[in-house]
């Protein structure tokens, strides 16, 4: 039981940061959000999350384990180099503009 409560706890704290970041970003462009806009991108959030871990659930009975663990793994690493690509070609890394 314990591993369960210390992984929703990591979970809820890397969910947590991830609205941070959100957050921080929209205070820096000055954009305010109401109160019924917060609740509405939680809902979505939490929904979303609920139903991505059913499914989870119902895939793993039909996904060896290391299958999941080589396409999770896989998925990062194309995610990763999306993200170095889309970085390098900006034009503010290819004119050394800063």
């Amino acid at each position: 039981m314990l591993p369960v409560a210390i992984a929703s706890l990591l979970f809820g704290f890397a969910t947590n940061m991830d609205n941070f970041s959100v957050a921080v970003s929209y205070g820096l462009r000055r954009y305010r959000m109401g109160w019924l806009g917060n609740v509405l991108i939680a809902a979505l959030s939490g929904g979303s999350t609920f139903l991505a871990m059913g499914l989870g659930e119902w895939v793993q009975q039909y996904v060896p384990l290391i299958w999941a663990q080589r396409f999770g793994s896989g998925l990062l690493m194309v995610m990763g180099a999306s993200a170095l690509t889309r970085c390098a070609a900006s034009p503010a890394v290819q004119g050394g503009e800063g």
